[in-house]
């Protein structure tokens, strides 16, 4: 079931609309209100986290059917927008069938320059009327990559869920930004739950949309990959050791994990309550999913084999693009490398540098994000710390890209522990964006415990095109 609707700033255009499709009594529909921020009088007041607002609450206009969701309807359409304006949306999705269902936001974007200058949260609501969880600001650029994160969501038969869409425009943002604008289209998408049963138990349609595979050897893993299913999930049976010789591709750097009608594969190495190893066995730098599928990962640990076959620190690359979602997950004595079409969200990451692997002999980065990357950090911990070099935490570089674009980097929750520069070092002429959240410690950052983000010497004079929140920055001296 898909309902489309667009997000629009700056911009009057229409989507082409995407209408409800019904399959047997899976029923579900959608619903909009706006909002009154802050207003005196309204039908439906929430209540939200501290923070948001001054009191803390949003009223909503009265509900009105004919502001159903049905493919033609712009929820948001601002003009004129200017920095520290904020708006809200609340969103009802109704399961009117008899089939207990699950659902999930999909977005498709476009940006014409405001992106970047545009934050955003999914708030749930419960049924007395209040906001679960912390408000977080959280930049535009990652709209579909918190979504993807945030999963599917049960919603039984006859019943409905709430969440409301906040967004604003950052107070610091300049004239830059004139005249811009950034438009989404969103798709609530809906499956069954394996709830109802059938002559043989619930399960029967646990399946959808994924096609599930238990893996317990190499060839079992390569099979599930490049099968014809459009989206697999992985259950690793026993630590498992690939080389880019198990695939059908012949490039001895590059993991392909697809088949020709892939789009999305989930990893996952817990099963009967062990947490399984999934290790890359290649000495030198290596692609996974170069241009191919969405990729998840959950629950294990991230090895590669212990030697390199060249000297410098680029040799250790882990090298990702396309979407990327890692959550409960440890890579050992990786380096990651982040392209710059790269779109990544890390859950509980435990980015453990602290080895030196026969054949290294120099200082290495945790994680290398290419001018453009997207990516989000939470609840993360990043140790980049060998005794014997000078290891670092996270750099934003331009290297090797043509025609650079700005960099995202939202992090919370993470700590970090380095030896050389600062927890985020920007070295790119395109910049970066750089949105420094709650929870998050450089105190074992060995260079500075103060400011968060250094700006590469060698890139002094693109200081401005580096903008933080919630952090300083510095240039590196």
């Amino acid at each position: 079931m898909l309902i489309g609707s667009t997000f629009a700033w700056f911009t009057d255009s229409a989507s082409t609309g995407v209408n409800k499709i019904q399959s047997g009594n899976l029923d579900i529909e959608a619903y909009y209100q706006n909002s009154k921020l802050i207003a005196e009088t309204g039908d439906l007041t929430i209540n939200m986290p501290p923070t948001f607002s001054r009191s803390n609450q949003v009223i909503f206009e009265q509900f009105n059917e004919n502001q159903k969701l049905d493919g033609n309807v712009q929820i948001i359409n601002e003009d004129k927008w200017e920095p520290g304006k904020v708006g809200a949306r609340l969103i009802t999705v109704k399961n009117k069938g008899n089939l207990d269902a699950k659902v999930k936001l999909d977005f498709d974007t476009v940006d014409d320059g405001l992106e970047s200058a545009l934050w955003f949260d999914f708030i749930m609501i419960n049924e007395d009327n209040n906001a679960i969880g912390n408000f977080e600001k959280k930049p535009m650029s990652s709209l579909q990559t918190v979504a993807d994160y945030t999963g599917y969501l049960p919603l039984n038969s006859n019943s409905e869920l709430r969440f409301i869409f906040v967004y604003g425009m950052d107070e610091s943002a300049g004239n830059e930004y004139k005249e811009k604008s950034f438009s989404a289209k969103v798709y609530i998408n809906a499956t069954q739950l394996n709830f109802e049963n059938d002559s043989f138990g619930p399960d029967y349609d646990k399946n959808a949309p994924y096609a599930y595979h238990n893996v317990s050897s190499v060839q079992e893993f390569v099979e599930a990959l490049n099968s014809d299913e459009e989206y697999t999930y992985i259950y690793l049976n026993s630590d498992t050791v690939v080389s880019p010789s198990d695939y059908l591709e012949t490039n001895d750097r590059y993991f392909y994990f697809g088949g020709s009608n892939k789009k999305e594969v989930v990893i996952d190495g817990f099963n009967d309550n062990n947490n399984y190893s999934l290790t890359f066995n290649t000495s030198t730098v290596f692609a996974i999913n170069p241009d191919k599928v969405n990729l998840t990962f959950k629950n294990l640990t991230i090895n590669s084999s212990n030697s390199y076959d060249s000297q410098g620190w680029s040799a250790m690359g882990m090298h990702f693009d396309g979407k990327v979602i890692m959550e409960n997950v440890q890579i050992n004595n990786r380096t990651v490398i982040l392209d710059s079409t790269c779109n990544a969200f890390f859950k509980n990451v435990k980015f453990n540098f602290t080895e030196t692997p026969a054949n290294f002999n120099d200082d290495a980065y945790a994680m290398w994000l290419m001018a453009g990357a997207n990516v989000t950090l939470d609840a993360c911990d990043m140790e980049s710390y060998v005794s014997v070099y000078l290891n670092r935490a996270i750099k934003i570089s331009d290297e090797d890209v043509t025609n650079p674009k700005m960099a995202f980097l939202a992090v919370s929750g993470t700590t970090f522990k380095s030896q050389k520069k600062a927890a985020v070092l920007v070295a790119s002429t395109a910049g970066a964006n750089i949105v420094w959240g709650s929870g998050n410690s450089i105190s074992n950052v060995q260079q500075d415990v103060t400011n968060a983000v250094w700006v590469d010497e060698d890139r002094s004079a693109y200081d401005s095109l580096v903008t933080v929140s919630g952090c300083t920055k510095i240039i590196e001296s």
